[in-house]
């Protein structure tokens, strides 16, 4: 099983050189990202003390590609494949949607993300994914 995130085609190299970052982690070792998020989704994710963690998809449509394209955040977009080995790394959280929205469970629970069906589900990794996880 794959889990998905996607970005800017332009991160693609940083990616590969330093990981799949927390967006506050991109910000302390000054890397020049372009982010998907927005500011709104970022403070949301403060105030809900998640932002120290990467977001993953288990599918890849996630509705928030739709949205970072159109609102201008991504130009070229690239789908990453994620090993499912990174569930195993401690503290991952699951999100039955979008796990900024007000309405969201999150839990230690995979069920919450896998078996919802929601197309906004996410999984929460702490920290970074190191490269040797991320595939095309």
């Amino acid at each position: 099983m794959a889990l998905y995130h996607f970005t800017d085609a332009r991160n693609i190299e940083s990616i590969m050189t330093h990981g799949l970052l927390s967006w506050p982690l991109v910000y302390r070792c000054g890397i020049d990202a372009v982010m998907g998020s927005n500011e709104t989704s970022r403070r949301l994710d403060a105030r809900r003390g998640h932002q120290e963690y990467v977001r993953l998809a288990p599918q890849p449509n996630h509705p928030m590609l739709y949205f970072a394209m159109n609102d201008g955040r991504i130009d070229d977009y690239a789908w990453l494949e994620i090993d499912e080995a990174v569930l195993y790394k401690n503290g991952v959280l699951y999100s039955d949607t979008n796990a900024t929205a007000n309405r969201a469970t999150i839990n230690s629970d995979s069920d919450t993300a896998f078996e919802h069906g929601d197309r906004q589900a996410e999984i929460l990794i702490p920290g970074r994914i190191d490269p040797k996880y991320i595939t095309y």
